[in-house]
């Protein structure tokens, strides 16, 4: 009586594996990207959703009113369903939106996000007003308008190639406005003397523009006062001057030829340069008789005055007078 029992109950045992039910595999929905259109324009969007189950798949769309979600958006006894997505805006849609598409199958969902942007047309490109050179000194600062426009009233993204002592001013952006104005502070420092090229771009909607204009950055006139050597005689070779600088303005030792020129009535004499230059020489021109062209050395003292010497023949060449003036500046 026992065995048979035995033999069935076994038999249940093995056929019990064979009976258990397979894991099902849920629904998924392929990565839709984002998209950026302009009104007017039209789209169509790829949409794919898979059940390995080979279950039904029913599609729905969370979409703005100018898009579709077209058929087919039902499979039954297959693992995928493919379908479109038409996008079509018009006039006066722009602006950016929300949207969503979902796939259910056997009480299962999956559910694919994505961004829409809608921008106005670009009926016009952006511009830049035009900006003129700037010529300033060194410690200055000085205030450039930058002035860009877009007729589409679409985003304004400003940039600007400026050499170090210079800067774009916020705001850099704009956005629903056809305008965007701003700025540019240049503030050269010492030792920044010298001409730059710059320029500011402008960019929207695709479209740039850009404005190229120059920055000439001059050292400080460094003043300095001149006193006559001597009395004036047209034999002589040379005449000569006592150079101090005017409140400490510079430094002697850091004069040279090419560095002074005279100035007359208010008015430079630059083409006329100095031939000799000596430090704390006596107040007499007779050493600029033996001395050759050039310059003299500071050595290591601090010199209160340097004397300059110029060619008698270039000076008769601008004064017609018997005498020159006692006092003249030199910068």
């Amino acid at each position: 009586m026992r065995s048979p029992f035995r033999l069935l109950a076994f038999g249940l045992f093995l056929c019990l594996p064979l009976t258990a039910a397979r894991a099902q595999t849920p629904v998924s929905i392929d990565p839709i990207d984002d998209v950026t259109m302009v009104e007017g324009e039209s789209k169509t969007l790829d949409v794919r959703a898979v059940d390995p189950d080979a279950g039904t798949i029913e599609l729905s769309a969370s979409l703005p009113a100018f898009a579709t979600l077209n058929a087919p958006t039902s499979s039954t006894a297959s693992d995928t369903l493919e379908t479109t997505i038409t996008l079509a805006p018009g006039t006066g849609t722009a602006g950016m939106y929300d949207a969503s598409v979902t796939a259910m199958s056997g009480g299962d969902t999956a559910t694919e996000p994505f961004a829409i942007t809608v921008q106005l047309p670009n009926t016009a490109p952006v511009a830049l007003d035009p900006i003129d050179d700037v010529t300033m000194e060194e410690g200055e600062s000085v205030t450039v308008p930058v002035r860009a426009v877009d007729p589409d009233a679409a985003p304004i993204e400003l940039s600007a190639s400026l050499p170090a002592f210079a800067t774009l001013d916020a705001p850099t952006s704009s956005t629903a406005s056809d305008t965007l104005e701003t700025t540019i502070t240049i503030e050269p420092g010492t030792g920044t003397a010298g001409l730059y090229d710059a320029s500011v771009t402008a960019t929207s909607q695709g479209d740039t523009a850009t404005e190229p204009f120059a920055i000439t950055v001059t050292a400080p006139a460094l003043e300095a006062s001149a006193e006559l050597i001597g009395a004036f005689n047209v034999h002589k070779k040379f005449i000569c001057f006592k150079v101090w600088p005017v409140e400490e303005s510079f430094d002697l030792r850091d004069a040279d030829l090419s560095s002074l020129t005279l100035s007359y009535g208010g008015e430079s004499i630059g083409s006329v340069r100095p031939t000799h230059l000596a430090y704390d020489c006596e107040d007499s021109c007779e050493e600029c008789e033996g001395m050759g062209e050039g310059e003299g050395e500071a050595e290591d003292c601090e010199p209160s005055h340097i004397m300059a010497c110029f060619s008698m023949s270039d000076l008769q060449a601008l004064f017609e007078a018997a005498a020159l003036p006692e006092s003249l500046a030199v910068a």
